[in-house]
């Protein structure tokens, strides 16, 4: 991990029992994003930190890459795309940072687990932060506690489509015959086939077969809030998520926030993650 800076950690305020993994947007940095997002308060005026003081959140920076977009200029970001408007164009550009950070995020949350349970660890990010750290879960075999995406979008997620819902003459969704594929000669599932064209992607070693069950990272529950008029990363994008992970067999809620931009709404938005950690993870609430 010593290639990426050092993350920005803002330690619990109580006994530490879970972890909260938020990663930051392009250009932005961890230190900034930290003070931003841990900023925001709720309705009722406290923060997230304040809402769940046993909570340890890690604010990671990304490492500085050349930018196709900006002339090969360096900057912050966690992969490299042609075009945030069509993130499908030119995406061979997007592996060699999704295959580095998914890494470094695995790694990261490996050593979490060395105190805490899977299950107690959050994964989330906003924009690109959301884009890579969706890659990161899916190639998981484990289930976390959570997952918070913001403004984000789904690399590669055409693909997932196509084994989700085959174009005419290329086979049925559902569960298939793969050469190689299924457990103990078992048909693999259509949930399975998507995690495993992810870590396939990414050189990342299959997950096991789980004889037609979800894979584990997959019973992960997913917040999924994008804003009404993000010009930047469309709201149809952020759909596109939620559409396939529930097609995939996850428990995924989506939030739309009207007249949004590309950012978090306060406090609406950090009521409804709260609310969710709550509700999804078990995770008990501070109040006023």
């Amino acid at each position: 991990m010593s290639s990426y800076p050092e993350p920005q950690v803002t330690y619990p305020t109580s006994p530490h029992t879970h972890t909260f993994i938020i990663l930051h947007g392009r250009g932005s940095n961890g230190e900034l994003f930290s003070s931003q997002f841990l900023g925001a308060c709720t309705a009722s005026g406290l923060n997230l930190p304040q809402v769940f003081p046993g909570m340890k959140f890690i604010c990671p920076t990304a490492k500085k890459r050349a930018a196709v977009v900006l002339n090969q200029a360096l900057v912050n970001q966690w992969f490299d795309l042609y075009t945030i408007k069509d993130p499908s164009r030119d995406e061979e550009i997007q592996v060699e940072g999704l295959r580095e950070t998914t890494k470094y995020l695995h790694d990261l949350i490996a050593k979490e687990m060395e105190s805490i349970p899977p299950e107690n660890i959050i994964l989330g990010g906003l924009s690109q932060g959301c884009a890579v750290a969706l890659h990161a879960l899916m190639t998981l075999d484990l289930t976390l506690g959570a997952f918070v995406g913001m403004s984000g979008w789904f690399p590669f997620v055409k693909h997932l489509e196509d084994i989700i819902q085959p174009p005419a003459g290329e086979g049925s969704a559902g569960l298939t015959n793969e050469p190689g594929g299924g457990h103990e000669g078992k048909p693999t599932s259509t949930a399975m086939q998507a995690v495993n064209f992810l870590c396939k992607n990414l050189d990342i070693e299959p997950l096991p077969d789980t004889a037609g069950a979800i894979p584990r990272s997959l019973q992960t529950p997913l917040f999924i809030g994008h804003g009404e008029v993000d010009i930047k990363v469309f709201f149809r994008l952020g759909k596109q998520i939620h559409d396939t992970a529930v097609a995939l067999g996850v428990d995924s809620t989506l939030k739309e926030y009207k007249g949004l931009g590309h950012w978090f709404r306060e406090p609406e938005e950090i009521d409804d993650i709260a609310d969710f950690l709550s509700k999804k993870a078990g995770i008990p609430q501070v109040k006023c």
